[in-house]
């Protein structure tokens, strides 16, 4: 698989100056662009392991929980539409600056992670060097924990934006802590958004062939 890392750095960023007016934004995107965020791989494994993934993930997620809000909320696509409220002053209400922010940034912790490597693989009874991907993680934060620390360096998060963040992979993120499902389903029982992350990182995860 083969992506096309300047068409997707492109709709990143045209997706984040239309929909993000945030204080600190220029300075977090101008911080992004001396990352690998645009090159790096999703993960080691599975569909994504490319080079270019991680962006493609990002946008693979903001697009699935965009068609998944609306239809949940049986709203046209519209982007002044206000979800979960009549207005954002509603409690739990949120628009697509949020829904824009949580699924484009949720997988920044990944940045500076992943090395190229080389592993020897047995081919045809003859050994042979193939390349792969490593993650050679530095600064160990958590997963979720570590982009909302990311991302607060820059701007102001919104709770509702930084609990679905914190808990986008939902029960798999230390899964022997009982005390982290009581937090993450006392989350999710208050907070639309943060389901709504969590289920459209899954389905871009599972489901999506791109």
């Amino acid at each position: 698989m083969t992506i096309d890392l300047a068409r997707n750095k492109i709709e990143f960023q045209e997706l984040v100056k239309k929909y993000i007016k945030r204080e600190g934004i220029e300075e977090f995107m101008e911080w992004l662009d001396t990352t690998d965020f645009y090159e790096a791989p999703a993960t080691t494994k599975y569909n994504l392991s490319v080079e270019g993934g991680l962006c493609q993930h990002s946008l693979n997620v903001f697009h699935t929980m965009v068609e998944m809000v609306n239809n949940f909320y049986s709203k046209e696509p519209d982007d002044s539409n206000v979800y979960n409220g009549d207005t954002l002053e509603a409690q739990g209400a949120f628009a697509m600056e949020s829904i824009a922010i949580v699924s484009l940034f949720h997988g920044i912790h990944k940045i500076g992670c992943y090395v190229k490597d080389f592993r020897n693989v047995k081919e045809n009874g003859v050994w042979v060097q193939k390349e792969y991907w490593r993650w050679d993680e530095q600064f160990i934060y958590g997963k979720g924990a570590k982009s909302v620390y990311i991302l607060q360096q820059f701007m102001r998060l919104y709770v509702d934006e930084a609990q679905a963040i914190r808990f986008y992979l939902g029960g798999r993120e230390d899964v022997l802590s009982g005390q982290f499902e009581t937090a993450y389903t006392g989350v999710y029982e208050n907070s639309p958004i943060a389901v709504f992350l969590f289920l459209s990182n899954e389905a871009a995860t599972w489901l999506s062939r791109e």
